[in-house]
């Protein structure tokens, strides 16, 4: 990952423009800012050469919605909002009402309209016969941080 000293200021003055108004949030927006600032800080003291990126992806009818539920440059941690975010699709009533069936350790495929899958990394909801057109998934994508050294030039 290779980033713009510009780039890297924008970065940083938006998470100032946040951190301004912390009172304001709630606890969990709170909890994520204070994650943000724990990642700017261990890129910036090289104390992790690995970023690690939760995301949401959505296809409803065709049309896609593509989210960052979280950023952490821990991979425990990376973890832990990964199962959160699986825990809050799951709790969301849509999810209680479709019935959809975990066919993630070899459960035979049924007339059933919906199912899902869950790793470690990844979860994925699918409408049956229709993946390409109807599903949701939620992963922790890695990408590794090029040494200090290259950073330096670009971030100071």
């Amino acid at each position: 990952m290779f980033v713009k000293k510009e780039d890297w200021e924008k970065l940083v003055d938006s998470f100032k423009d946040l951190y301004r108004n912390y009172d304001k949030f709630g606890d969990n927006a709170r909890d994520i800012i204070d994650n943000i600032d724990i990642c700017i800080n261990n890129i910036m003291d090289n104390k992790s050469d690995k970023i690690y990126v939760i995301t949401n992806n959505a296809v409803v009818d065709d049309e896609i919605d593509y989210s960052v539920y979280g950023v952490a440059t821990n991979e425990s941690i990376a973890k832990e909002m990964f199962k959160q975010a699986v825990k809050d699709a799951k709790c969301d009533s849509d999810f209680d009402n479709i019935n959809a069936i975990n066919v993630t350790n070899g459960t035979e495929y049924s007339d059933a309209e919906w199912y899902y899958t869950e790793t470690e990394d990844s979860f994925e909801l699918y409408l049956n016969g229709e993946y390409n057109s109807n599903n949701f998934s939620i992963r922790i994508l890695e990408y590794n941080i090029e040494p200090k050294k290259e950073l330096e030039s670009e971030i100071y």
